[in-house]
């Protein structure tokens, strides 16, 4: 905590690689991607959201999915980053992210007109009645 608190962006790595599997690890690979993008580092910060992206923890998992999203999206990478909000809409509908807000909630906020939105809402099966 300290390290984060601090801005010490390599203290932070090194714990990270001493603590790989911990299960408190993740609110600090967390943490530590924001300072990576903030430094002008985004694939590092990427690499740290994907191991987050696949924890146990569905707050965690949804949280790196959102900031994945945003990432892929500005990077022009539409079709991950719909993948992202799929997931966020379906998987992480119910969980809260660290913001507070569900997963459900984070994708209606995004503006219709944002590129990977659209790609996703193309990708939906349309929702007709059969009987």
């Amino acid at each position: 905590e300290r390290a984060i608190a601090a801005d010490d962006t390599q203290g932070c790595l090194r714990y990270v690689r001493a603590m790989q599997d911990d299960a408190t690890v993740g609110g600090v690979r967390r943490e530590l991607a924001e300072q990576l993008f903030r430094q002008g580092e985004p694939q590092a910060a990427e690499t740290l959201l994907l191991r987050n992206r696949v924890s146990n923890d569905p707050q965690l998992a949804a949280d790196a999915a959102a900031r994945l999203y945003e990432l892929w999206e500005s990077a022009g990478f539409l079709d991950e980053a719909a993948d992202q909000l799929n997931s966020l809409a379906t998987e992480f509908a119910q969980c809260r992210l660290s913001n507070g807000i569900s997963g459900a909630d984070y994708v209606n906020r995004i503006s219709s007109n944002r590129p990977a939105r659209q790609v996703w809402q193309r990708s939906q099966r349309p929702n007709w009645r059969t009987d």
